[in-house]
């Protein structure tokens, strides 16, 4: 996978920054009453502060995202606490890259992690995936290899969605 060959800035097939809430086609979670949700400092603050069911946030965004085909995804994220996820489907396998205050690492393959600050500053996580592999690249650096690993776990479903935490789980992470 050469991570290099990235869309042009006009061929990205969905973009978002962070001058708004996301829009359709993006949809979001109902969240609850201990999720919180708003623009700060040029980001988006997607936060769960709950552990019972339902306490997450997550915007999604239904794809066509084929399992043989490339697919690059580029998020700026900023960890303020506990976890949260960048997750993509492609009808066939599922993965989550988890953004933790001290690294980063895959939700189905957590032997494969980076250790970084990621409260520090805003930083580029670039995932690229082509078949059954998933690699994720951040600030330009390939820092998670997950070769081989993106199979399964999908159920049919296409979609990339980004957001705070998963019941038990408490995160907050400002998005751009």
């Amino acid at each position: 996978i050469n991570p290099d060959a990235a869309p042009e800035e006009d061929e990205w097939t969905i973009e978002w920054e962070a001058t708004e809430q996301p829009q359709a086609p993006w949809s979001r979670d109902r969240g609850s009453e201990r999720t919180e949700e708003k623009m700060e400092d040029g980001a988006l603050l997607l936060a769960d502060r709950g552990t019972e069911g339902g306490d997450y946030l997550h915007y999604r965004y239904a794809w066509g995202a084929e399992p043989s085909e490339r697919v690059v995804v580029e998020a700026e994220a900023k960890v303020v606490e506990g976890s949260s996820f960048l997750i993509l489907s492609n009808g066939v396998a599922q993965e989550r890259l988890t953004l933790w205050p001290d690294h980063i690492d895959l939700h189905f393959h957590t032997d494969i992690s980076y250790e970084m600050d990621t409260t520090d500053d805003f930083h580029t996580y670039r995932v690229v995936t082509e078949g059954e592999d998933f690699e994720v690249y951040v600030d330009g650096e390939l820092r998670l290899d997950a070769s081989g690993t993106y199979n399964s776990g999908g159920g049919n479903m296409k979609q990339l969605s980004f957001g705070a935490a998963n019941s038990p789980m408490q995160g907050a992470a400002q998005w751009r």
